[in-house]
């Protein structure tokens, strides 16, 4: 069973009131979870760093969106505005994290071996799916933007969008997101 995330987007108007806009990307990235939310976090290492504490849903959200929310269904409910979310990314995106991973020795493979004969502290992501590749464990490090700018860059954009053609601040525009299991 997986963990998947609900996002959708909001603006706030001159007297303070919030608007839905759009549901928004909903990719099932584990790394992004992590550091959106800490959940799902250290499945295969080290403990991602996290954007900001979960803060629950925000007070006086659009009644669309009220509307979209079962507390029983859900877990780990947040927000936070552009703002926040490309500070966020410019305090965390260069920080490295450590993975532990495992292969298999009776299946060889060159670029395998040249990754393993390289320094473990040089190493990026290795050339098999993390934990998929057998019993002999080893360990790999990657930078939080290596790890999650795709999904990062995605939400970015969906809520810029907003800002931009409402003429808002980064401020005036939020992601509420929530994950189901």
């Amino acid at each position: 069973m997986g963990t998947d995330i609900n996002c959708f987007k909001e603006y706030r108007d001159r007297a303070g009131n919030w608007h839905f806009v759009a549901e928004g990307p909903s990719s099932r990235n584990y790394n992004f979870f992590a550091w959106l939310a800490d959940v799902r976090n250290h499945m295969w290492g080290e403990e991602m760093p996290v954007l900001a504490p979960l803060r629950g849903l925000p007070s006086g959200v659009s009644a669309s969106l009220a509307k979209r929310c079962d507390p029983d269904d859900i877990h780990s409910a947040s927000y936070f505005t552009l703002a926040e979310l490309r500070a966020g990314w410019e305090r965390t995106k260069d920080l490295e994290v450590w993975f532990n991973g495992a292969l298999d020795p009776s299946n060889p493979d060159e670029k395998l071996a040249a990754w393993l004969d390289a320094p473990e502290d040089t190493r990026g992501a290795p050339p098999c799916s993390y934990g998929s590749c057998g019993p002999k464990n080893f360990r790999w490090k990657q930078t939080v933007k290596e790890l999650i700018e795709s999904s990062y860059l995605e939400l970015e954009r969906f809520l810029a969008a907003t800002a931009k053609r409402r003429k808002l601040s980064a401020d005036d525009v939020r992601t509420v997101f929530w994950f189901d299991s």
